[in-house]
């Protein structure tokens, strides 16, 4: 294993015929594969695990989790304390009316 991070593995093979390339990870349909650049199928082994197919010669796999409601949570978070620091920093330079 050449890399692993929170949401992507990298993985360096070679086959001398084809094989399946099986990870100890718990199957989800949030992750994708890449062989050598090009999208595989991430197929479900064993009912819980996760493997790509290899064909014969180097492999570059590369696992990646992709969850695209994490995306637009982390923006509209985001938006929300900037609209928070927004109307703080408004309130805190509101004139006050003169007496």
């Amino acid at each position: 294993m050449q890399r692993d991070r929170w949401n992507e593995i990298r993985i360096q093979a070679t086959a001398g015929r084809p094989r399946l390339l099986v990870l100890g990870d718990t199957w989800n349909r949030w992750w994708g594969a890449e062989d050598n650049g090009r999208p595989v199928p991430t197929l479900v082994v064993d009912h819980a695990l996760r493997g790509v197919v290899l064909g014969p010669g180097d492999h570059d796999v590369v696992f990646r989790f992709r969850y695209p409601i994490f995306t637009v949570a982390v923006v509209l978070t985001l938006a929300g304390w900037i609209g928070l620091g927004a109307v703080l920093l408004a309130g805190r330079f509101r004139r006050r009316p003169e007496a």
